[in-house]
């Protein structure tokens, strides 16, 4: 007679914190990568593949074998579900070793380059963010001198536009532009720069001479791929480039 699920309640309990040993750590990893994509925003125009998604999917796809693992074991047949379980965690590895091979490096920088960018990152977390760093005289003065810079020289048509490169245009350190487009701008170099993007690519899309396809409008105005191009261009205007255009 096959026997379902643990009649002892030790194993039971022991099942039950194996659940929620899971939940746990599959939260405090989600909420790291969460923490990560909000970092990267502050030094990136582009954050496709050093966002780290496909960790997302991973933790996800192992909490839930845990839900099962555990749903069985109580419930049904344990010894029905190892083959199953050890096939999903063989599948498991061989995904984060295939996608930690083509994963890009995060910080391609000079060591004291990655050190100051970390340094703004940490900054931004700290309680401290709001601390002022210059009079406002001089924020006003680099502000004024950012928005010249973006509309006259463009910068933002380049798909590798970074904090660092930007800082150097305007002739000022990275902590300086980070904080006056944080505190000038109330955005977050993600998000100052792409506008500008969108704002270009909607010109783009007006233009009924143009002969230019949705992905080409994309790459001309800075983005890198035509999926980071929807999905920031819905974010801005609440339209898809598609329904923009008719």
């Amino acid at each position: 007679m096959i026997r379902l699920g643990y009649t002892n309640p030790f194993e039971s309990l022991s099942i039950i914190l194996i659940l929620f040993q899971a939940l746990f750590y599959t939260l405090l990893s989600y909420i790291t990568i969460r923490k990560h994509q909000r970092k990267i925003q502050q030094f990136s125009s582009n954050t496709e593949g050093i966002n780290l998604n496909w960790l997302e999917y991973i933790i996800l796809v192992i909490l839930a074998v845990n839900i099962i693992y555990v749903v069985y074991n109580l419930f049904y047949d344990p010894k029905s579900l190892n083959f199953f379980i050890n096939a999903v965690f063989l599948f498991v590895i061989y995904c984060v070793g295939y996608y930690s091979l083509k994963q890009k490096e995060i910080y391609p920088l000079e060591e004291k380059q990655r050190e100051e960018l970390i340094s703004i990152q940490d900054d931004s977390d700290s309680v401290d963010v709001k601390r002022k760093l210059m009079p406002n005289e001089e924020l006003e003065r680099i502000k004024t001198q950012l928005e010249n810079i973006m509309e006259t020289q463009k910068p933002y048509l380049d798909s590798e536009l970074n904090l660092i490169k930007l800082a150097e245009m305007v002739s000022v350190s990275t902590h300086h532009l980070s904080y006056v487009i944080n505190t000038g701008c109330q955005k977050n170099f993600f998000q100052y720069v792409n506008e500008f993007r969108v704002e270009h690519a909607q010109q783009l899309l007006k233009d009924s001479e143009s002969k230019l396809s949705i992905l080409g409008i994309a790459y001309e105005s800075g983005f890198n791929s035509k999926t980071s191009f929807n999905t920031t261009f819905k974010k801005v205007t609440g339209q898809t480039p598609s329904e923009f255009k008719k």
